[in-house]
């Protein structure tokens, strides 16, 4: 009996998956790929580490990377200055797909108070919401390595098996891309 239970369910979750067709599990596997970030990186003089908006590092890269970071799989272009808690990252260009790009800029800092930790943070960011909750680290002198894990990502990946989508990047290229001229104007 349990057997004939667990064949059904699986049966009707092929065809819930089929009836809704394949973005839905294009999404999904998108999703996996920006909870991720695994790669190599040319022209750097660099040591970063970036926990969500509060960056921390020293040193100088600009040029291209290969791999997975934020959800893009390929080679990319990126721009870091880091001194100390400010920064100044470009991951681009700006027209990536499903908006992944970003910029981030400014400072944050430490403030002891009575015991408590205030952290007033001066960081502009545009772009990619999915990227202010990254936890990465990178290194590199000459070329580099990165790696992180975004666990907003892995959030947004676990909640859209019930079509939630809290970083609006489960839809198609075309309509990111309207929706992104129509938030310009």
């Amino acid at each position: 009996m349990k057997s004939v239970i667990s064949k059904t369910g699986v049966l009707l979750v092929l065809i819930y998956f089929f009836i809704t067709g394949c973005s839905y599990l294009k999404s999904r596997g998108r999703d996996f790929t920006d909870i991720i970030t695994l790669s190599g990186e040319n022209v750097c003089a660099n040591v970063s580490c970036q926990i969500a908006v509060l960056p921390f590092g020293a040193g100088w890269a600009e040029g291209k990377g290969f791999g997975s970071r934020t959800g893009h799989l390929g080679t990319y272009e990126y721009r870091e200055i880091n001194v100390l808690t400010y920064t100044d990252r470009t991951f681009g260009p700006e027209d990536l797909p499903r908006g992944k790009a970003y910029k981030m800029e400014g400072f944050w800092f430490i403030i002891p108070l009575y015991y408590i930790n205030i952290m007033p943070s001066f960081i502009r960011h545009k772009g990619s919401l999915g990227s202010q909750c990254q936890i990465e680290v990178a290194a590199g002198l000459g070329a580099g390595l990165r790696a992180g894990v975004n666990p907003g990502e892995a959030l947004d990946f676990l909640l859209g098996f019930f079509t939630v989508d809290i970083f609006k990047d489960d839809f198609p290229l075309e309509k990111k891309k309207e929706s992104l001229q129509d938030s310009k104007q």
